[in-house]
């Protein structure tokens, strides 16, 4: 039977939560800050505090049967976080599903925020093998194939961030060299183009002032999108020999900023792939927004929810 199911985003800076019906609608959202300084009991907290809040608007005679959460790091399929999320202090090791079942009584699942929000993109496109790139601060990347994330060995499939892409390149926080996100996330761009104008003392400028600046002809800040957009279309290249996807969805803030990056990777995605796999691929913009990591973890507390009642 189909029941009420709820969908967590935790972000470094808001966790976003929401309640969904049997048909799959939110009737209900809510939103809390994240305590992203305070450590992982915190933040658990928080998640439970977001979960009660919910529960408060299920209908009389319905229970909320399952929760989904999407978080920042790298987290297995038992709900542990490894290796360190950079924006939530603490976070690592902690075995997520396990402290929010305790705490609320209800059955949870959870999964990298990226790899949740391309299942969302996936579902309202119809989309079986579908590739997304969130373009940010970092590179974040998920992979559905036959309808599911592919999240790999311990939950660490879909790091297109750490794609290498220039060898020997600039040092990476990851520990390698030339990784994409750093030749394509926010603060290459505005590095990139401090670089162009010779601004290097402008220690103001962000990605969104940048983004202004392309729309309106600035010549500079065209061609740091453009470097920006080729980088990420090498890395996607390397991507598609492997996943072979139907459609690759462009998000994150930086393509909503500048929508332009979208067509750019598409263009030099041409030289940068297998042009068999490339004519078979097609490359969009993401059409769920900021809300794709909520809607995706609540698809995955229904799936959740769905087979526990077809194995009762």
């Amino acid at each position: 039977m189909r029941a009420y199911v709820a969908g967590l985003d935790l972000g470094g800076s808001s966790l976003k939560a929401a309640l969904f019906d049997p048909s799959g609608i939110a009737v209900f959202e809510c939103r809390e800050p994240t305590p992203a300084s305070g450590g992982a009991r915190e933040v658990i907290e928080t998640i439970v505090r977001a979960i009660a809040n919910l529960s408060e608007h299920v209908p009389a005679g319905q229970t909320l049967r399952a929760v989904g959460i999407g978080t920042p790091g790298l987290i297995d399929d038992s709900g542990t976080i490894h290796g360190p999320a950079v924006n939530i202090a603490g976070w690592q090791g902690t075995s997520l599903t396990d402290a929010v079942c305790e705490r609320t009584g209800i059955v949870c699942i959870a999964g990298n925020d990226v790899n949740l929000a391309a299942l969302a993109e996936a579902q309202t496109r119809g989309c079986d093998e579908l590739l997304l790139v969130a373009l940010g601060t970092g590179i974040g990347g998920g992979v559905v194939s036959g309808g599911r994330v592919v999240t790999g060995n311990r939950g660490m499939g879909g790091e297109i961030g750490h794609v290498v892409v220039v060898p020997d390149g600039d040092a990476c926080a990851c520990g390698q060299r030339g990784c994409v996100e750093r030749y394509a996330g926010s603060a290459a761009l505005i590095a990139r183009y401090r670089e162009l104008t010779e601004r290097g003392a402008d220690a103001d400028i962000d990605v969104a002032e940048i983004a202004r600046r392309a729309l309106a002809g600035d010549a500079d800040a065209c061609t740091a999108f453009a470097n920006a957009a080729r980088m990420v279309a090498r890395a996607i290249g390397y991507a598609l020999s492997i996943v072979a996807p139907e459609v690759v969805v462009i998000g994150g803030g930086i393509a909503e900023l500048y929508p332009p990056v979208v067509a750019a990777i598409d263009v030099a995605l041409g030289g940068e792939s297998f042009p068999y796999i490339r004519a078979c691929t097609r490359v969009e913009s993401a059409t769920v927004g900021n809300r794709a990591g909520v809607i995706g973890a609540g698809i995955a507390a229904r799936d959740l929810s769905n087979r526990i009642a077809a194995d009762s």
